[in-house]
């Protein structure tokens, strides 16, 4: 056994010996981990928990941030009056802890795309000459 490999994924390893299912991440993408997966080997690649948040665990192996939903001002007479709002979850992990009481979110502002700069310039030439 590979005691780095383990102590590096010690909760993925302990889900995966009592029968969870893990996925890795391989040159054909997120594949599921066999019960032949060998934990001798040392692996560069990214080890995690398929659970019903594998979706956000994979995000954050991909370096988005997730956001959790949260009552940020309580109106102690009507419930109705409370505020919510999306807050960044600061210190998450592929491995972190995900609570069944809360809502989460891939942050919508990572998967914004950078624009090109020669693609704006385009786009401006075109409206100064009267293209768009």
């Amino acid at each position: 056994m590979n005691k780095e490999l383990i102590k590096k994924y010690q909760k993925e390893f302990i889900s995966w010996v009592n029968g969870e299912e893990l996925l890795i991440k391989g040159s054909n993408g997120w594949i599921s981990v066999g019960d032949d997966f060998n934990w001798g080997e040392p692996t560069d690649s990214v080890i995690v928990l398929k659970d019903k948040y594998f979706e956000f665990r994979i995000a954050l192996t991909e370096g988005k941030s997730i956001q959790f939903y949260e009552l940020v001002d309580e109106d102690e007479f009507d419930s109705a009056k409370d505020v919510y709002k999306w807050v960044d979850w600061k210190g998450a992990t592929s491995t972190s802890y995900f609570s069944s009481t809360l809502k989460y979110r891939i942050n919508p502002d990572d998967s914004q795309f950078e624009v090109d700069k020669r693609f704006l310039f385009v786009l401006e030439t075109l409206e100064e000459l009267g293209k768009l």
